[in-house]
């Protein structure tokens, strides 16, 4: 049986993201699908790790999710600067239209919901009358009205009929991971996601931009001609991301250096027990061993508070604190905490680089 701590998943500040290809994250959609296991797929971009600063809840909506692709080119370079394995940009678009082109007997049935009047409607018809691997079973454009407002039966009640393989959203990045936090349980669709600009995309209403574009990280300059009113958002995330290349990456990057593996240094260390409170020692660095992952999962159905000491840890790689955002995450749907105690200043620093600090105030 599958663990949600086999996730090739790192932190990157304060944010889960797996290091996946697009293949793979093919495959792990079909295989949600497949075996009927709900999938909540988040896409983050720039813009929504600056917003996870600003916005708790939507920090919380990411955290929570089963899979979290870095669709957007500036992830990727941070996530390479600070030694996060992230092999490729993989954007919810290209995932989306690899599904759809994929033949598949029987197809994937898409529901979209959100968009512009008359988008989701018009983005049905092309996915009905040319996509080889997709059927759309159903279509809303609820409009502005807010979250409450487009929970309702009403709402639910025919994407549930429509019993769709994929759920797509496209109601804007905080009032659509707002409204999939609200309403995930009470829908049966396999794979829910917000994937805004798919529903313009395939409705033929915006055009992508080229793949050259696309991969040097000038995109926005596309969507800006396309979309003109996206230009304040692009401006606010520029300046966001200035601010956290200087004041958090480069630090993070110097805390690396102190600590980088020499020829014949064991890679790392990790909990001796599951008995409370565990034990972290040395200096846990990439990749992250199947022991560690089979002591998170006792960890995660121990009923309890996790507490684990760190008085002679020294530093926790992202691929660690990335187990540790899924451990948190499992802890919390049960009512519980992840603790970490004795931490160094340089380790607490390093924590709080990371948007993991709280887990020391917890303690």
């Amino acid at each position: 049986m599958t663990s949600v701590f086999d996730r090739d998943v790192h932190c990157l500040f304060g944010l889960p993201i797996d290091a996946i290809t697009l293949d793979q994250a093919c495959l792990r959609i079909i295989d949600h699908m497949r075996e009927q296991k709900k999938c909540l797929l988040t896409t983050p971009n720039l813009n929504f790790l600056i917003t996870s600063f600003q916005d708790a809840a939507f920090r919380k909506s990411v955290i929570c999710s089963h899979l979290v692709i870095a669709d957007g080119m500036p992830l990727v370079w941070l996530s390479r600067l600070l030694g996060i394995p992230v092999k490729e940009r993989v954007a919810g678009s290209d995932l989306f239209n690899v599904l759809r082109d994929m033949p598949a007997n029987p197809k994937i049935r898409v529901y979209f919901f959100g968009g512009p009047p008359g988008a989701a409607d018009l983005a049905a018809k092309n996915i009905n009358q040319y996509a080889a691997g997709m059927t759309c079973t159903g279509q809303q454009s609820p409009g502005y009205l807010p979250v409450h407002e487009i929970s309702s039966p009403d709402h639910l009640d025919p994407i549930n009929q429509a019993d769709p393989d994929f759920l797509v959203i496209a109601l804007g990045a905080r009032k659509g991971q707002e409204w999939i936090m609200r309403n995930a349980d009470n829908l049966n669709a396999r794979v829910i996601s917000h994937l805004g600009a798919v529903v313009n995309f395939e409705a033929g209403t915006v055009l992508r931009a080229p793949d050259w574009m696309q991969q040097t990280g000038l995109e926005w300059l596309w969507r800006i001609r396309q979309e003109p009113a996206l230009w304040r958002r692009y401006m606010q995330d520029g300046a966001g991301f200035v601010r956290l290349f200087f004041f958090r990456a480069l630090p993070l990057l110097y805390l690396r250096y102190r600590h980088r593996q020499h020829p014949g240094q064991d890679n790392a260390s990790h909990p001796i027990h599951i008995q409370q409170p565990a034990l972290f020692t040395g200096t846990l660095r990439n990749p992250v061993p199947q022991s560690f992952r089979d002591w998170l999962q006792q960890a995660a159905q121990s009923g309890q508070d996790v507490t684990i000491d760190c008085h002679d840890c020294h530093f926790i790689d992202s691929g660690y604190l990335g187990q540790l955002l899924v451990l948190e995450q499992q802890l919390a749907a049960n009512g519980h905490r992840l603790k970490l105690t004795g931490c160094s200043p340089r380790l607490k620093k390093l924590l709080t680089l990371n948007r993991c600090d709280h887990w020391t105030t917890h303690a």
